[in-house]
This record gives structure tokens, sequence and C-alpha cells, in this order.
């Protein structure tokens, strides 16, 4: 897997070895339910248009006591791309649509590097 980065978070960005969450709260089924379908069906498309971004994943939280609902973890093909894309125009369009469709939201950042296998 060479350098390749991941991120993790509610909503969180992997770059083969990147963390990145956020934290969200649900006024009625129907907000989450518009929330993730926008997520699934628009945000993830539009960062894996990044040249460089490799994969995008989404996971909802099922036993634990993180405070985070859901998990979105992005991958690029190496660190630097990865660096890259922190200082983007584009990363800072997908956090402005972001927050113009739901509020700004707590987000907390982490990246890491596959050491094994």
């Amino acid at each position: 897997m060479g350098d390749s980065l991941l991120v993790r978070g509610s909503s969180c960005l992997v770059a083969r070895g990147r963390r990145d969450c956020q934290l969200f709260l649900w006024g009625t089924d129907g907000a989450e339910a518009a929330f993730n379908r926008w997520y699934n069906e628009e945000h993830c498309p539009q960062l894996l248009q990044y040249k460089g971004a490799v994969s995008a994943r989404r996971y909802r939280a099922i036993l634990g006591e993180d405070k985070y609902q859901y998990m979105a973890l992005y991958e690029f093909q190496d660190e630097p791309t990865f660096r890259r894309f922190l200082e983007s125009t584009q990363l800072k369009d997908l956090k402005a649509e972001y927050d113009a469709k739901f509020g700004a939201s707590e987000r907390a950042r982490a990246a890491y590097v596959q050491v094994w296998p």
C-alpha cells in the first residue's frame, strides 16, 4: 500500500493516513435521510473528482461511546496529494457547501499513514 493515507470521522476525509470527523445532531428522520442522500450522492462524488483521491467510504456507528454518529473515510494516493488537498480551493468549497446546507458543525481531524501490512 505504500504511503497511502486514511482519514476517519463522522464525516471524514481519508488520505491513506488521515482522519477527519464531524458531529451531527438530527431533529427528525427526514433531516438525517436528506443529509445521507446529499453526502452519498453529491458530496463524496465531488470530493472524488480531486486528482489523487482514490476512494470514499462511509460508516454508521453501531457500538461504542464515540460522539460521532457517522464516519467517512477518504483515501488519497499519497501524503503529498493529501496535504495539497487540505490547502485546495476544492476542500474549501466542499466545506462551504456543507455549512450552507447543514450549518457549521464540529470538525476534528487526524491523518494516518498505513504501516502494516
